[in-house]
């Protein structure tokens, strides 16, 4: 009877799993559920994919301080496990997004004349800019940095410094990777073939990290901190570690969709328990039919 009942229940469950209904799940959903849990599982690190040299004048060539970055945003004061040490030099490197020749009202990062503030070290304001060929080609950012923390400008930017005088920052190679057709629906097209997005992977060969990176290993997961979340990739050397991005940190999913996220799930649950119960009652009464089939058999056999 054990055998007929769990070849039943193998039958039943084998036709649940190959029915569909051919709905779509948006790639939205799952990117929020992959974020829900990298936040509470890949620690915050520094990456800067396109850097531009800042130059502190008004630090010694020679000196170095460490800060305290944090690998988690609740991150407790007496908590050593939840920090990682970040050396703030004379030479240190922001994205080249993070400036601009011409400020404005709306824009947080840094121009010549405004300050920023160097997320888990000071502020700093633009004191000179040497440009190349033209003026749209910037070489160099000079700066001068408050150590006394007296500034308290809105934007802040993530960077990365020499780890010690002449010495360059850890370079590592980043692959981003974008959705891979233009379309939401690619079955839907008559000619699919043609929808593939050409912008689905850049290769960044070198960004600049910071030098905890160099002894991540496959496995390892982190938040780039304004950039994504990123995986250690399997191509990884001890000459160059490389990273691939999960997914980034914008979040498809506003308040409002959230909310109509939840609501379609909790309706998901309730149709899943009603059909649960259904299941199981029916699974119950075939479950009996046979007991009393088998039953009917045995007593045959006797006579």
């Amino acid at each position: 009877m054990h055998c007929v009942l769990s070849l039943l229940f193998k039958k039943v469950t084998l036709l649940v799993i190959v029915y569909s209904d051919n709905s779509m799940i948006h790639i939205d959903r799952l990117e929020y559920y992959i974020r829900e849990e990298l936040n509470k599982t890949a620690p915050r690190t520094t990456v800067v994919l396109h850097p531009v040299k800042v130059v502190i004048t008004n630090l010694d060539n020679e000196s170095i301080i460490n800060v305290d970055a944090k690998k988690w945003p609740a991150a407790l004061s007496n908590d050593g496990s939840s920090y990682y040490k970040v050396p703030f030099t004379s030479i240190l490197y922001i994205e080249r997004s993070d400036f601009r020749k011409n400020d404005s009202k709306d824009y947080y990062g840094l121009a010549p004349g405004k300050s920023v503030l160097l997320r888990y070290a000071f502020p700093i304001k633009c004191t000179d800019v040497i440009y190349g060929d033209d003026e749209n080609s910037v070489i160099e950012i000079h700066a001068e940095y408050d150590f006394l923390k007296k500034t308290k400008p809105k934007g802040v930017l993530h960077w990365v410094a020499q780890p010690s005088p002449g010495v360059e920052p850890l370079k590592v190679e980043v692959r981003l990777f974008e959705k891979l057709f233009l379309s939401e629906n690619p079955a839907e097209l008559e000619d699919w073939l043609s929808d593939p997005n050409p912008n689905s992977k850049e290769v960044i060969h070198e960004a600049y990290a910071v030098l905890s990176l160099a002894s991540a290993v496959l496995g390892d997961k982190y938040q780039f901190e304004r950039l994504g979340y990123f995986a250690v990739d399997p191509d990884t050397n001890s000459e160059k570690p490389v990273f691939n991005r999960t997914v980034t940190l914008r979040d498809a999913y506003s308040k409002g969709n959230l909310a109509l996220l939840k609501r379609k799930e909790s309706r998901w649950v309730v149709w899943t328990e009603k059909n649960n119960i259904i299941f199981s009652t029916k699974l119950f009464n075939a479950t009996q039919a046979i007991e009393r089939i088998i039953r009917l058999m045995e007593s045959w056999t006797q006579l």
